[in-house]
């Protein structure tokens, strides 16, 4: 029997220096990915980015540009998932901690489905292709486009496996 996809809108910050970007993962995962989370309805996905990071890290980012749009089937802990996201550019005043530590905790906030909060690792990682392309980086486009940010939205389609 097919399992049903659960739809999800994205958006996700990609927070980088001259050499170094930011990524998160649930402590319990193998692979990395931007942070940010789920949209709500009636929210706009600069709101939810804004919204995410006080939540998760307690800090305000400031949202830029749109890098790009990745539309995502893939599976995860045996749910199906069709994943929307919006990967703008994004950054943190000049003296904000986020800045100052090579890794950092966070916390997940509650969501039905899920369960209570859990916790979230943030790391900086350096921006060099052999060092991202050696990571479980998800979504895949992610280990070559953060090399070199697009100068215009770039769109990526992606079905797993």
């Amino acid at each position: 029997m097919e399992l049903a996809h659960r739809f999800n809108y994205r958006a996700a910050g990609v927070v980088v220096t001259r050499t170094h970007v930011l990524l998160h993962r649930l402590v319990n995962d193998t692979f990395w990915s931007m942070p940010g989370g789920h949209v709500e309805m009636g929210e706009f996905a600069a709101e939810t980015l804004r919204r995410e990071m006080v939540e998760e890290i307690g800090e305000t980012a400031q949202v830029g540009r749109l890098l790009w749009i990745s539309e995502n089937l893939f599976t995860h802990n045996g749910r199906r998932f069709h994943e929307v996201g919006l990967y703008f550019l994004a950054r943190f005043a000049k003296n904000s901690p986020v800045y100052r530590t090579e890794r950092f905790m966070g916390v997940e906030a509650y969501e039905p489905e899920v369960g209570p909060a859990f916790k979230l690792e943030f790391r900086w990682f350096p921006r060099e292709e052999a060092v991202l392309r050696a990571l479980p980086v998800l979504p895949q486009f992610l280990q070559n486009g953060l090399v070199k940010l697009p100068r215009h939205p770039v769109h990526f389609v992606h079905a797993e496996g």
